[in-house]
């Protein structure tokens, strides 16, 4: 919706000076004088449509909109033909979710204005909204035409094209159009982000910072392009300057959370989990940005009552030497621990975290989870042990292998074997040519359902998943003649299930757990050495 200069010269009784006044402060946001020009108006002409319409927009633009709407019926009662003041309520009503109503008062606008670019711009919103993308299509592409350098246009119809490269184009018109369209940089490095062109995709959240210094949005999107990309310092500033009044900030302070966990500030990272409530978690628009906040700050919770509870594992002298873990939330738990094999007991964990990293996704190396384990792996140093804690979201109830089986049909084992040798293929490239020694973690047997914290239910067939992906996992690492953690020998209580007693939640192991397994694999190999 947009402030318009209205004409008003053909309106009689309507004082112009005062009106255009009032639509010029309105234009500049200064929308509490603008409301009071108008009311002063409204005494003055009671029916004066143009400023009935204005006080619409007025209470549209504060969120008000049911108010908004009743203004703008009432100029459109006094003039029925005012193709404005329809265009208005089009976009109230789309707010309202109000789809049929919204498409005939466009309609309405068009018939009065053929040349309406914004009627036939909601109109186009309206099809997206119900998921009408061809009609959508037509709708944008008619505004555009009607006037080529609509960026809201350019914007909306490249934000539904499934041609990447057409939808870019369109972008970089629209900025062209209007280079301080903060939502078209922001869906440039969004476009760019997708075909894993970090480089431009930082490029251009930059560009909407530097068009609107405090847009929440562009410093959320540049701060996880900076993450992917491993930088988790300019990860860390960006999320901060990403929180702000009046928007849900619970993503950001759950990531926060984590970088601030693995730096091992914990009083700062408790400050933080203080400040997140389960009622904005609730409030978030996805179950998967929902289920990532409350699974991770639960995680994180209870990492740090662990670490409160076993300092002994966490000591800390000067210079100690580290492994580093590399992988999903199961290596986050792994982090500051001493594990002090040998006779070296100054040895701690440090953990480079891939969030949501699938062995998949080491199978399909063109994305940004195989080029940060790839750039992860490259940190560690010549003659050192890393860890690698990566599968168990592959074999979930709901995604990885079991989905995969469940859409394409495919044969599970088929799929599982596959999966591991794939993510294991990924590893011995990437370590080709090198002095390091990878130890692979295995996947923990799933809590069994008279076991489990939360009723939901760990599956049979899961059971089965794990248990042979772990057989396939041990199977790999002897061709590679790499190290393998058997956590699930460990936590299997020989009928493919757990009793949860090593567990600290519903998924994932005390750190304790891995201490004793990774000094059993690393005295083995010095022992087979010493042989």
């Amino acid at each position: 919706m947009t402030v318009r200069k209205e004409q008003t010269k053909n309106r009689p009784n309507i004082i112009k000076k005062d009106t255009e006044t009032a639509l010029a402060m309105h234009r500049n946001g200064d929308l509490s004088k603008a409301l009071d020009a108008y009311q002063r108006l409204l005494k003055l002409e009671p029916n004066n449509p143009v400023v009935l319409n204005m006080m619409g927009v007025l209470f549209y633009q504060a969120s008000k909109h049911t108010q908004g709407l009743a203004w703008i019926k009432k100029s459109i009662q006094i003039d029925p033909e005012y193709a404005e003041a329809y265009v208005n309520m089009s976009s109230i009503l789309i707010e309202l979710d109000r789809y049929s109503e919204a498409e005939k008062a466009c309609k309405m606008a068009i018939s009065l204005q053929p040349n309406n670019v914004t009627a036939y711009n909601n109109l186009g919103n309206i099809f997206t909204k119900n998921n009408d993308t061809n009609q959508a299509v037509k709708s944008y592409k008619k505004a555009i035409k009607i006037s080529p350098t609509s960026s809201i246009s350019l914007y909306n119809l490249a934000n539904i094209l499934e041609n990447k490269e057409e939808s870019i184009a369109l972008l970089k018109k629209s900025v062209e159009a209007n280079p301080n369209f903060t939502h078209g940089y922001i869906s440039l490095g969004n476009a760019y982000s997708k075909i894993s062109n970090s480089t431009k995709a930082i490029h251009y959240y930059k560009q909407a910072i530097e068009v609107e210094s405090q847009s929440p949005e562009a410093h959320f999107n540049l701060a996880t392009e900076y993450s992917n990309s491993g930088n988790t310092e300019l990860a860390e500033k960006h999320f901060s300057q990403s929180l702000s009044n009046g928007r849900n900030n619970s993503i950001s302070l759950t990531r926060l959370a984590i970088i601030k966990f693995l730096k091992e500030d914990i009083a700062t990272c408790n400050s933080i989990l203080k400040t997140t409530s389960p009622d904005s978690i609730n409030e978030l628009k996805y179950f998967k940005d929902r289920s990532f906040c409350l699974s991770y700050i639960t995680y994180i919770k209870k990492l740090i009552n662990f670490r409160s509870e076993n300092k002994e594992l966490y000591n800390k002298t000067t210079e100690p030497k580290n492994i580093i873990a590399i992988g999903e939330s199961h290596a986050i738990g792994l982090n500051g621990l001493n594990i002090g094999y040998g006779l070296d007991c100054n040895t701690r964990i440090r953990t480079e975290s891939i969030i949501g990293c699938k062995a998949w996704h080491l199978c399909n190396t063109k994305n940004y989870r195989a080029r940060l384990t790839e750039s992860h792996i490259k940190k560690v140093k010549e003659g050192e042990f890393f860890i690698i804690c990566i599968g168990e979201i592959d074999c979930r109830n709901d995604e990885g292998i079991i989905e995969a089986h469940r859409k394409q049909k495919t044969p599970l084992n088929e799929i599982i074997k596959s999966t591991a040798a794939g993510y294991l293929k990924f590893i011995s490239t990437t370590t080709q040519g090198r002095n390091i020694k990878p130890i692979i973690s295995g996947v923990p047997a799933p809590i069994d359902p008279l076991y489990r914290r939360t009723p939901e239910p760990s599956s049979s067939l899961q059971a089965i998943v794990i248990k042979e992906f772990n057989r396939w996992l041990k199977t790999y690492c002897l061709k590679y003649n790499f190290l393998f953690l058997d956590i699930y020998l460990k936590t299997d209580n020989s009928s493919g299930f757990s009793d949860g007693s090593l567990h600290i939640d519903n998924v994932h192991l005390k750190p304790d757990v891995y201490i004793d397994e990774i000094n059993r694999v690393i005295s083995s190999l010095d022992s087979r050495a010493r042989a």
